[in-house]
């Protein structure tokens, strides 16, 4: 049973909140072969000042748009499962 985490600034529509979590569930199942009824998410929004990031790290721009993400997996699960095949 995998455990997802999802951070973001409040502020967004219940319906974008919904669709982060689905886009990271379908994610799971296409790369990490997680069953489709294995859904289990924490979908948590901060005020602005309590998610920090370096908005130009490595280049790459993130506005207040950025979202945390953190997986949980158990132990158990080969380094195969892990794999995308079609990678």
């Amino acid at each position: 049973m995998p455990l997802v985490r999802i951070d973001l600034i409040e502020g967004k529509t219940e319906g974008y909140r919904e669709q982060v979590g689905e886009i990271v569930h379908q994610a799971m199942i296409d790369c990490l072969n997680v069953p489709k009824d294995d859904r289990f998410q924490v979908i948590s929004e901060h005020e602005k000042g309590s998610l920090v990031f370096d908005p130009n790290y490595l280049g790459i721009r993130r506005s207040d748009d950025c979202i945390f993400l953190q997986l949980t997996l158990n132990s158990g699960r080969a380094m195969a499962q892990y794999a995308n095949p079609a990678r």
